[in-house]
């Protein structure tokens, strides 16, 4: 069976995601920042029928030293992996910065997915299938600026413009990272959908009217469906578990380019050649 590493599973679509995979007998890999938030979930998941074997990884992702120190306990305990869903994310109401002084919207949305996705890289081209990576998005990149200078939003800070800033960029380095990655592994992005979840809650004082399942579903789809299937839509941005319209920057081949080098500099990774 497939094994899978989930990022923020202790909580809404990532919890969801894990659970439904856990039920397939996928070998699942779940990561949290509380300890005891992650006994609770594999307990739980343990109980799921059919499932495979579960273990914990614990960090911080808005601390890129957690983040590295994740993926070398990863690498050292398994020698491939198939799937990397980054599926943790925040939206921050104040502006509060990382130990390495980012703002934590950009920290965790943005640097913290693709530190994780360079260094498992060896580990996902090691998989049968040469692996895959799943970005989380929102359908709020489609209103996404870059501040380009100002990426940390220290001069002008919104919360929601830090929110769809992230995610902009999330979808343009997913595309970026496809595309430099030659197919091994695939990488996608996807909009889950509007679910009561603690993000959304918090957020934007809404509930949603997508249940967990319906939420995790495109997630869950990109893991699972024939490696046949996607090759043709490595780079896509999903929702629904469909092709779905893009920001125009997503498509501009030199933007994604100087946003990949600048954001490699930001977390200390060389850059995959284009």
């Amino acid at each position: 069976m497939a094994r899978i590493l989930v990022t923020g599973a202790t909580d809404g679509i990532g919890r969801r995601t894990a659970e439904i995979l856990a039920g397939s007998g996928a070998e699942l890999i779940v990561h949290g920042r509380s300890v005891a938030k992650l006994d609770e979930l594999a307990s739980a998941l343990r109980g799921v029928p059919g499932a495979g074997t579960i273990t914990t990884l614990v960090a911080d992702l808005a601390d890129l030293d957690q983040v590295r120190a994740m993926a070398a306990e990863l690498r050292a305990r398994f020698d491939a992996l198939d799937v990397l869903i980054n599926n943790a994310g925040v939206f921050m109401n104040d502006r509060q910065l990382s130990p390495q002084g980012h703002e934590l919207t950009w920290s965790i949305n943005v640097l913290a997915p693709l530190l994780l996705s360079h260094l498992l890289l060896p580990a996902l081209r090691a998989s049968e299938e040469g692996g895959r990576v799943i970005d989380v998005a929102s359908i709020a990149h489609l209103h996404g600026t870059l501040r380009w200078d100002d990426f940390d939003l220290a001069e002008r800070f919104s919360p929601y413009t830090a929110y769809a800033q992230s995610k902009l960029a999330l979808v343009m380095l997913g595309r970026e990272f496809a595309v430099r990655v030659g197919g091994r592994p695939l990488a996608f992005s996807l909009h889950p959908g509007v679910v009561s979840t603690k993000l959304l809650r918090g957020a934007f004082r809404m509930e949603g009217s997508d249940s967990l399942s319906e939420r995790a579903a495109t997630s869950v789809w990109l893991a699972r469906a024939p490696i046949t299937r996607l090759r043709e839509h490595a780079g896509d941005y999903f929702v629904r578990c469909e092709v779905a319209p893009v920001h125009p920057m997503v498509c501009e081949a030199k933007v994604r380019a100087r946003l990949y080098a600048q954001v490699c500099a930001q977390v200390g990774v060389a850059g995959l050649p284009d």
